[in-house]
């Protein structure tokens, strides 16, 4: 597969800690992903960050997946970006090397599994229409919503989310892209931690509002200026 662009997705004030989650989640990449492109930011970039392509864009949902959702289908039409291209989180952290355009697919046991420990939230109620859905429809149910990046195939990510049943919360993105094209994957723990992760870990993700021995870690783990910094 040739070399793959990145697209983050960024909201203006969905920080809590002035972005720096994005600072560090670009001195990840650059110090651990090989053979990507451009680095593209659909959404909110901070005035501190440089050498990446800009596509601005408004959160106007009142759900967060549906904003994410129509980024990424402005993504997705956008003629400059890869037609696979790997999805990161701005709280996304790469502790090994990966290649990008063969980054692996993650996913963590099934969406029953995980919804017998959600709460009946926003988030849980648009796990439980994925799960609905993909049963319906007689595919996996695997849980792929975990916190990794992803490739996603910008043709057959249209085709996923074109003229799906509408409900009043929508749909988890990662366990449908995947689930609709039954992507086997690679089942593994979830990164998404409190604490600092521990050196078996490949991938990290941070909580809304990082303690301070966090951000001690990331200082640590990459204490450089990327390129993507001013």
């Amino acid at each position: 597969m040739a070399d793959c662009d990145l697209v983050y997705t960024v909201k203006r004030g969905g920080s809590r800690s002035d972005d720096n989650e994005l600072r560090y989640s670009l001195r990840s990449v650059e110090k651990h992903l090989k053979n990507f492109r451009n680095v593209y930011i659909i959404g909110y970039k901070p005035d501190f960050i440089t050498n990446v392509i800009h596509i601005p864009a408004e959160d106007k949902m009142v759900v967060p997946d549906q904003n994410i959702l129509n980024k990424l289908l402005t993504a997705c039409t956008h003629p400059d970006i890869s037609d696979s291209f790997l999805f990161f989180n701005d709280d996304h952290y790469l502790l090994q090397d990966f290649d990008a355009p063969n980054f692996p697919y993650y996913y963590c046991s099934t969406l029953k599994e995980y919804l017998k420990r959600r709460v009946n939230d926003g988030y849980g109620r648009r796990t439980t229409n994925t799960m609905k859905h993909l049963l319906l429809n007689k595919l996996p149910i695997k849980h792929f919503d975990i916190h990794y990046p992803i490739v996603y195939e910008k043709a057959k990510f249209i085709e996923c989310f074109h003229n799906l049943p509408p409900t009043h919360q929508g749909y988890v993105l990662k366990s449908l892209y995947c689930n609709v094209l039954k992507i086997p994957g690679i089942e593994i723990r979830d990164c998404k931690f409190t604490n600092p992760p521990t050196p078996k870990n490949i991938c990290y993700s941070t909580h809304p509002k990082p303690l301070p021995k966090v951000w001690d870690y990331l200082d640590s783990k990459f204490p450089d200026k990327s390129c993507f910094e001013i």
